[in-house]
């Protein structure tokens, strides 16, 4: 029996989160503690915050997406491209390092909390990123234009599975440029 290949679209998205992956990896072997924990301004994120920020919007961001895909299994099967909605390209964009043109401020239960332990920290975004992909692995196929997640950020902000998919990447990618230029204060 043949392994039915992943849409491209999906294993494109799969290369971002691996892509994370690796970058947090590689900051775990070169930071030492003092780098993890400095903050490059009062009112700005240690590296170490904003794995965690990152690790508390995955877990928002997973729980999401499966309530949307519960949604999708009894639909027919997709075969078309997947698009973003408005709102994904949006976010998308303005999250994005190329082209970004809007700045947003994070809302306080996403904020670090106070006691940060690397290792711990660390280890769980190793663990959501492979959730992640398995996520974006189990929902091949599946109409993800037609499931709507709510935003971990605001519950009035919905938008398609496909687009809050694309939105994490970025979005992860977007705090690891964070986290390296606070590691790299000093």
């Amino acid at each position: 029996m043949e392994t039915p290949t992943l849409s491209p679209q999906l294993s494109q998205l799969i290369s971002e989160f691996e892509a994370a992956t690796e970058r947090v990896t590689k900051m775990q072997r070169e930071y030492s503690e003092e780098q993890w924990q400095q903050k490059p301004g009062p009112e700005r994120w240690s590296a170490i915050e904003c794995i965690w920020h990152l690790n508390w919007t995955s877990e928002k961001m997973i729980e999401n997406v499966r309530q949307a895909l519960a949604g999708l299994e009894s639909k027919p099967k997709h075969q078309d491209k997947y698009t973003l909605d408005f709102v994904g390209w949006f976010l998308a964009k303005s999250l994005s390092a190329k082209g970004r043109f809007a700045k947003f401020k994070t809302t306080a239960p996403s904020a670090s909390q106070s006691t940060m332990y690397i290792a711990e920290v660390l280890g769980r975004f190793q663990e959501l990123q492979e959730e992640m992909i398995r996520t974006i692995r189990e929902s091949d196929g599946l109409p993800l234009g037609e499931g709507r997640v709510i935003s971990p950020f605001n519950a009035k902000m919905r938008y398609n599975v496909y687009s809050a998919f694309c939105v994490t990447a970025v979005h992860e990618h977007r705090h690891l440029d964070q986290a390296e230029r606070a590691a790299m204060t000093k």
